[in-house]
């Protein structure tokens, strides 16, 4: 993943689910992606803000009812909505664009 105006890409290992977010203790269980660091609370990003999924073969994306939205390539995804992602999609959570990378 690659955090848009932001140095290195984030590499994830991912076995079955990464929640994007905000830093919460109660959540420091390496499931979850701290976007603290990237002015997510400014960028409007939520505590658990969305996943990303391992569905079978498939890698998807799905919000977490978050208060600002998410989208993915300019479409934003409605609740329960898991479209598949693929090498170069972009994901904006808020307002804070990530591009994904397999």
């Amino acid at each position: 993943m690659q955090i848009l105006g932001k140095g290195e890409p984030l590499i994830l290992p991912l076995e079955t689910e990464i929640v994007l977010g905000r830093f919460d203790v109660a959540h420091h269980d390496g499931k979850h992606l701290d976007l603290t660091p990237y002015n997510a609370y400014a960028l409007g990003v939520s505590r658990e803000h969305a996943a990303i999924r391992r569905q079978g073969d498939a890698v998807v994306v799905v919000d977490l009812d978050s208060t600002n939205g998410t989208w993915l390539n300019g479409v934003q995804l409605a609740s329960g909505q898991t479209p598949p992602l693929r090498d170069g999609d972009e994901i904006v959570i808020g307002e804070l664009m990530i591009t994904v990378y397999f």
